[in-house]
């Protein structure tokens, strides 16, 4: 006789691989869901700590620039401690300010990574004194704007010299055009709609940046590059600006500023003076490598050497920079009294607007952001904070440019 459920065998098989099945299902889609929350929660750990990184490494760059005024605050020039071209580089560890239990949690939820785990940061100072202010362009007759604008000319010609993004003379003329008509527009102009026009005594702008907002003028222009040789070729906002009292320190001002500053007959004597600074600065490196191997990186705060006489240094206190616009004339023999004439009132031996880059990296994530202070005195007085977000706002490091263009070039 047939049982009544021998037709119904391995149904329960069935079943069980359905619900097997589905489990799985639900396993996998809450694992997926746990692994999107633990990434969410470490992002925004890693998001948290770079900014604080950030953050930290503005105050560090405030403290340079308070140090500099008590190491003398009547000259700034390219050989001082914050204006080193290959930045300050700091490592925000909470541990130095006792956050031991948050450093060994940290190696903890990062396999044991420790100090690794924490951000790396990189400070660069730049001086704004040294770029050239474009609301000069719009002060004065229209023979002086006119006159200012074949300086512009000039500085758009030369200021990526030596690279293979250099501009024409064809280019640098259109460019500087439009750069004037842009920062000199009234209201209800619409040559550059959609653009929007800020209200600032800068001309219409609010950084430099804005330029990249011309339609005609290509952004890699205003933004820094790389060349088919790996040459940096740094971005036009960096040799511009619209913060500062529209004087040019000759102390720290690159051969392209000097040259714009120029009528434009006497162009050359910017290059004059460049090369000049350039052979006063030999002294002023030789004494700071010599300070260096004997003291190491930090041989400006070493104990044993600040309490050496200062006559037992051979550092000259004038080289590679000019105390007095005046003291130009025993260097550069063209830089004649009618040139200091014309252009005392905008040339300067002292910065007073800084921009500060930090730069904090953590796990392969970077976050950038400067600000532009004006130094009042003592205080540093912030104008602008905001994210960075530009491709190659400095020099690359020997292993960056040996990482990125080490095997193609």
């Amino acid at each position: 006789m047939t049982h009544p459920r021998q037709r119904e065998r391995g149904t329960i098989l069935v079943i069980t691989m359905i619900l097997i099945f589905l489990v799985s299902i639900i396993a996998i889609d809450a694992r997926y869901m746990a692994r999107i929350e633990w990434e969410a929660a470490t992002n925004a750990d890693v998001n948290f700590l770079l900014e604080v990184a950030v953050r930290g490494g503005y105050q560090l760059a405030e403290a340079y620039l308070r140090q500099d005024l008590e190491d003398g605050a009547e000259v700034d020039h390219a050989f001082e401690e914050w204006a080193s071209d290959q930045g300050i580089e700091k490592e925000f560890d909470p541990t130095a300010y006792g956050e031991r239990a948050y450093h060994e949690q940290g190696a903890q939820a990062h396999g044991g990574e420790g100090r690794d785990g924490f951000p790396r940061i990189h400070i660069f100072i730049e001086d704004e004194d040294r770029k050239y202010p474009l609301p000069l362009l719009l002060k004065g007759s229209d023979a002086l704007k006119e006159r200012r604008k074949g300086g512009l000319t000039t500085l758009l010609k030369t200021f990526r010299k030596g690279t293979s993004l250099e501009l024409d003379e064809g280019d640098a003329s259109r460019i500087a055009g439009l750069i004037i008509q842009f920062i000199s527009r009234e209201e209800g102009d619409t040559s550059f709609d959609p653009t929007p026009r800020a209200h600032t005594k800068s001309g219409t702008l609010l950084t430099p940046a804005d330029l990249a907002l011309i339609p005609e003028i290509d952004e890699h222009i205003i933004y820094d590059q790389v060349d088919r040789g790996g040459i940096i070729a740094k971005g036009l906002m960096h040799f511009v600006t619209v913060w500062t009292d529209l004087a040019v320190n000759v102390n720290t001002a690159p051969e392209a500023v000097l040259c714009a500053m120029m009528r434009e007959d006497d162009a050359p004597v910017g290059t004059d003076i460049f090369v000049a600074r350039g052979e006063k600065g030999v002294d002023q490196r030789e004494y700071q490598v010599q300070m260096q191997e004997q003291f190491g990186a930090n041989w400006r705060r070493d104990p044993d050497r600040t309490a050496r006489a200062s006559s037992e240094e051979d550092e000259e206190d004038s080289a590679g920079y000019w105390e007095e616009l005046d003291a130009i004339k025993e260097d550069v023999n063209t830089f004649t009294d009618s040139i200091l004439n014309d252009l005392r009132l905008y040339l300067t031996t002292r910065s007073k607007t800084f921009c500060i880059w930090v730069e904090a990296e953590m796990k392969g994530i970077k976050l950038r952001r400067r600000w532009v202070v004006r130094r009042e005195g003592a205080r540093l007085v912030p104008i602008i904070s905001e994210i960075v977000s530009y491709p190659y706002f400095r020099n690359l490091t020997d292993d960056e440019y040996n990482q990125i263009y080490g095997k193609e070039w």
